[in-house]
């Protein structure tokens, strides 16, 4: 009788012994596996090995790093290499050399192109189409950061890259930046009368209340179960999540063509970009907005690939024509004297506009790059006076405007 108690007993203190190391072990994984991703985005962002966090911009690229990115349609490697301001793209020179004209291009992943070489980025093919007609040398700089959106923009612009003395800042406007901008609004900092100061990624702070938090809460695996308990099915999959901003299937709920009511959210997400028309005028830049499609604003077959439509909230086949987002952002940059430009008609009007995106994720394409490159390249052309070859036929015929509140007319 006690003999069979005692075994009892040890397979019990076995097993349990077992269950710790195996806790122990899956604990100091995830502490390795977290401390190697630190600042990482959605898993769908592209060089994600390349962001960390960020005390002033909520997260950012490391400087002077490389990082070999997938292409999600090709499978081919595209090695990504940051400068010393963690930009895509060849060490600007500082201060800026005399007789150099430089574009700075802001965005999320779209602008930053990791999908796709350098030299087929709507940046990199920018500077090429422009430099021709320009009599002095033309730098565009890429200055794309995945998950951005104009708040982080002027963040960014505000702490750092105004160091590079850009002439022409243009803000790439994504159709997810609603959104973007409601998830980093909450961590922002403002002064009084509102103006953005810093974006601290929450995981650098360590506040009292983390430091009350219950023994089990300090341990990665009891939080890792509770995350993945919270992301079941269930809890992301009903029909409201799809309006509702803080669920993850509502990124692109404010373009669809009966839509929720975002008029405090767009207001906000749209508020920074006259702060940092207002920044640029005050260090004698000009600031121009352009805009581009969703690619279910484009064609039903676009982006169809996997489950990139459903992770998205998007139903198969579908396409959105409302034209109100495109519209509140020129009536936005009107109201505030801004250069703006609507891409989006080159790109659903185009023959096959399916293939201006990628079909197993939400950017463009080489063609994509190509196409809006020509469009900027147009845009701007039209907006920045006193710098083209008079003698050059132009990209658009015309010749450029002095009057940046009449560009986007």
């Amino acid at each position: 009788m006690n003999r069979s108690r005692l075994a009892c007993f040890k397979h019990i203190t076995l097993a349990v012994v077992a269950l710790v190391l195996i806790l122990c072990a899956a604990e100091v994984g995830l502490r390795v596996y977290v401390s190697n991703r630190a600042g990482q985005l959605p898993a769908d962002a592209p060089g994600d090995s390349l962001i960390v966090r960020s005390w002033l911009m909520h997260h950012g690229l490391k400087p002077l790093a490389s990082a070999a990115c997938r292409n999600p349609d090709t499978g081919e490697t595209v090695v990504v290499s940051t400068n010393s301001y963690a930009l895509r793209g060849p060490e600007p020179v500082v201060p800026k050399p005399l007789g150099v004209f430089r574009v700075l291009c802001l965005g999320d992943e779209t602008t930053l192109g990791a999908d796709v070489e350098l030299s087929q980025t709507f940046c990199h093919r920018l500077e090429e189409l422009l430099q021709p007609y320009c009599r002095l040398k033309l730098e565009v700089v890429n200055a794309g950061v995945p998950g951005y959106c104009p708040l982080l923009a002027y963040l960014h612009v505000r702490h750092s890259l105004l160091a590079l003395q850009p002439d022409l800042i243009v803000l790439n406007f994504d159709m997810g930046d609603v959104w973007d901008d409601y998830r980093y609004r909450r961590h922002t900092n403002m002064n009084p009368s509102g103006e953005p100061l810093a974006c601290p990624n929450p995981a650098l702070i360590k506040t009292a209340t983390s430091r009350q938090q219950s023994v089990a809460d300090q341990f990665l695996v009891v939080r890792w179960g509770q995350s993945q308990l919270a992301g079941l099915p269930v809890t992301e999959k009903r029909p409201e999540d799809r309006h509702r901003i803080d669920s993850t299937l509502a990124r692109y709920a404010w373009i669809a063509d009966n839509p929720p009511d975002w008029s405090i959210h767009t207001t906000q997400a749209l508020a920074p970009i006259d702060r940092l028309n207002q920044l640029a005028a005050h260090n004698f830049t000009r600031l121009a907005v352009a805009v581009y499609p969703a690619p279910w604003q484009v064609a039903a077959n676009a982006t169809n690939g996997g489950n990139v439509r459903q992770a998205a909230g998007i139903e198969n086949e579908a396409v959105f024509r409302s034209r109100a987002p495109f519209d509140q952002l020129q009536q936005y940059a009107q109201e505030h004297g801004i250069a703006f430009h609507d891409a989006s008609p080159v790109f659903q009007t185009a023959q096959q506009p399916e293939q201006s995106f990628l079909t197993n994720a939400a950017r463009f394409s080489p063609a994509g790059h190509n196409i809006y490159a020509r469009e900027l390249a147009r845009f701007i052309y039209r907006t920045v006076p006193d710098i083209w070859n008079t003698n050059e036929s132009s990209p658009t015929q015309t010749k450029p405007i002095r009057n940046a509140r009449s560009a986007g007319r």
